[in-house]
């Protein structure tokens, strides 16, 4: 997976070596390659957080594509915390940001790393945040505009949160408006659709 020095070394990059040697049905094998994402970058400790942002940046076409919805970047804040990530991903350019959010999992309540990217981050990140809100590639029971609402209400304490806390950035501040708009007039949208 990856080297001791930080580096790809055995990185699977074409999607035959995603596939489990004994899969009839071709679908790649996940938990084999999470846990090995996971331990190699255990092993090389922070260092590889930067090896494995380069790597999911590389990745194209059908390879890309495997990995969506595994949430490589989440994966990564839960093993080496909120810090280092977040500092990582700063280090991107607004349109390597915006791509790796791809990779950070919006299924739940908005993830704090979201918003310390935003803060620092571009324009196409903060779009790109946006969308992934709105849709987190995870499945609903019920009608979008409902499952829409409970996103929206979801993000009132996160509001809430952020002002009671501390007065947010600018950026902040303003992103978690647009998103909240964004959410009003999707649910506006689909509400008329019905």
């Amino acid at each position: 997976m990856l080297s001791s020095s930080g580096t790809c070394a055995e990185t699977p990059t074409s999607s035959s070596q995603w596939h489990s040697r004994g899969s009839s049905l071709g679908q790649p094998n996940y938990q084999h390659t999470l846990e090995a994402v996971r331990e190699a970058c255990l092993a090389l400790g922070e260092r590889s957080i930067d090896t494995v942002l380069s790597w999911l940046l590389g990745l194209t076409g059908v390879d890309a594509l495997h990995l969506q919805g595994v949430h490589l970047v989440s994966l990564l804040e839960a093993a080496f915390g909120t810090e280092p990530v977040p500092a990582a991903l700063q280090l991107r350019t607004d349109e390597e940001q915006a791509t790796l959010l791809a990779q950070v999992d919006f299924s739940g309540d908005l993830p704090e790393l979201v918003l310390r990217l935003v803060d620092a981050g571009g324009p196409r990140a903060r779009t790109e945040a946006v969308t992934r809100y709105l849709y987190p590639d995870t499945g609903y029971i019920g009608s979008y505009p409902d499952h829409l609402a409970e996103r929206r209400a979801a993000l009132e304490p996160v509001r809430e949160q952020a002002t009671e806390v501390h007065a947010p950035p600018p950026n902040v501040a303003s992103f978690l408006i647009e998103l909240s708009d964004a959410l009003d007039e999707a649910i506006t949208s689909e509400r008329h659709r019905d």
